[in-house]
């Protein structure tokens, strides 16, 4: 480019030839070796035979041409250049875009843990409580069947002190539950034996029917034998037959009495049966009065303890 300018500069300080000098092929130039005041002259010019334009024309085109062509490749290059940084650039805004789509993911992903953590904590607490509570209703299930147990117990001896009652009372008692019964067939059994103690108490009355009944009552306070309000249903029914027996009694008492001009009626006597007045346990024969006795000293006891106590002190005595 400074070549250029250089051969511009050079043309333009040549002089101005004439057309008959440009026609023959001549052209003035000045001399180097003299100011350009004393070649302009007209007297000192020296006519010398210079090279044409032509080429010289044809050589600056064709540097021209070939700048414009190193300008248009390297325009070309730019253009590409450009376009591939424009699309590196979209791919840049592109993966970007991914990498906030990836970290939100990602801080979702956090969130959604941390959520789950609690929430394995929280199952873990409500495991744990689940697990005491089944232990809890474990030992409820145990002791519901330890007092369930006591309860059967109970009802079989009370069932089995009634069955003892009707007997010396000389009623009959083949309909006593088995030993495999549930509870409630000894607890309903019971409830009719106590309704059979209390018809026995009113139709005979002597003082041994009442030790027995007073020792059924006292079985039956004891027994776990009770209804839906936590009464005894077997205690109560003859404590009420026996209440109902002292009324009809009093009122057979006013009748008797009577006004002036009643008729007399003879006094009915029920039919006696035999009252023993022994019980047997265990193939041991005691007293009701002396078991009786026992068992409201020792409230709590079963009829085995009362006979392993005396036979115990049976052996005790014995040495």
């Amino acid at each position: 480019m400074g070549q250029m300018m250089r051969q511009k500069t050079a043309m333009t300080a040549r002089p101005k030839a004439n057309e008959g000098e440009l026609s023959r092929g001549y052209t003035l130039s000045p001399n180097p070796a003299r100011p350009a005041s004393a070649a302009t002259t007209p007297c000192r010019l020296a006519a010398t035979r210079s090279k044409p334009l032509a080429p010289v024309l044809t050589t600056i085109t064709s540097v021209f041409e070939r700048r414009r062509r190193m300008r248009s490749a390297r325009i070309s290059e730019w253009g590409v250049i450009t376009e591939a940084l424009k699309k590196a650039k979209a791919e840049a805004k592109a993966l970007k875009s991914e990498n906030e789509i990836l970290k939100a993911q990602a801080d979702s992903l956090v969130d959604y843990y941390n959520h789950l953590e609690v929430m394995t904590k929280a199952l873990h607490k409500e495991v744990e409580q689940a697990k005491l509570m089944a232990a809890h209703a474990k030992d409820e299930v145990d002791s519901a069947s330890a007092s369930l147990a006591m309860i059967m117990d109970s009802a079989k001896d009370a069932s089995y002190i009634l069955r003892l009652a009707l007997s010396d009372l000389g009623a009959n008692t083949d309909d006593l539950p088995s030993e495999g019964a549930s509870t409630m067939d000894f607890t309903e059994w019971s409830k009719k034996a106590g309704g059979a103690v209390a018809d026995a108490a009113g139709i005979y009355g002597d003082f041994c029917t009442r030790i027995v009944v007073g020792l059924a009552l006292f079985v039956l306070r004891l027994s776990p034998l009770l209804g839906p309000e936590g009464k005894s249903i077997a205690s109560d029914h003859l404590q009420k037959q026996l209440a109902k027996d002292a009324d009809t009694e009093e009122v057979d008492h006013a009748a008797e009495g009577g006004e002036e001009g009643a008729e007399d009626h003879p006094k009915v006597r029920y039919p006696r049966v035999p009252i023993y007045h022994e019980m047997t346990i265990n193939e041991h024969g005691y007293e009701v009065l002396k078991v009786e006795k026992w068992m409201k000293k020792h409230p709590g006891r079963t009829l085995e303890d009362f006979d392993n106590y005396f036979c115990r002190c049976c052996e005790m005595s014995a040495f």
